[in-house]
């Protein structure tokens, strides 16, 4: 099954969310706004045309592809450049094809005015956005496993109180990411909010 109107519409709503202060924006929000359905449909086809037991492949190769050029530019500048949705992008390519990929490429070519290397950058980040959330939702609105995510609603900050009271803004979790999975290291390098509190990844 490579469309499914409920994963596509929760995909559009995300891509219209308004960009976070912490994240870049690399194409213009108006014009995503316009062609979200479009874009979202496509997006899912690339997640649908992942076999689940791929999966975990798929996430090994990134990391290990992160690791092993990390000595060339550097943990900042693989962070900077996007590096961990660059190899996600590349280790979905080797165990999925990349006919899909292909697709989505030439249709942000289409409307957007930008070098091919920005929006390889933005396909990458929203792969990793989507790469756990989108398969958790699509399974349990099958009815496959059971509800788990009760919080805000995905890509909007969280807001619970911290320990001296007061009333903090958590932005949300995105899983997958070598960012993540590489630890506190990387946190270090991350944009960070006004307060001491705020942590990407609470």
């Amino acid at each position: 099954m490579t469309t499914c109107n409920t994963c596509q519409n929760f995909i559009t709503d995300w891509l219209r969310l308004p960009v976070n202060n912490y994240e870049t924006s690399l194409l213009r929000q108006k014009t995503i706004d316009a062609h979200a359905p479009m874009i979202a449909k496509q997006l899912f086809r690339i997640h649908a045309k992942i076999p689940t037991l791929y999966r975990c492949y798929i996430e090994s190769m990134q990391v290990r592809k992160f690791d092993s050029n990390l000595y060339k530019v550097g943990f900042e500048g693989h962070v900077s450049q996007g590096a961990d949705g660059e190899f996600l992008l590349q280790a979905i390519e080797m165990f999925a094809g990349k006919e899909e990929i292909d697709i989505l490429q030439t249709l942000l070519e289409d409307i957007c005015t930008v070098k091919k290397g920005v929006i390889r950058m933005w396909i990458g980040q929203w792969l990793i956005k989507t790469w756990d959330n989108l398969n958790d939702v699509h399974q349990e609105h099958q009815k496959l496993k059971s509800v788990s995510y009760a919080g805000a609603a995905h890509g909007m900050f969280t807001f619970r109180k911290a320990t001296n009271g007061m009333t903090m803004a958590y932005p949300p979790t995105y899983r997958t990411s070598s960012r993540c999975l590489l630890g506190t290291s990387a946190k270090a390098l991350l944009p960070k909010a006004e307060s001491k509190d705020f942590d990407p990844y609470a």
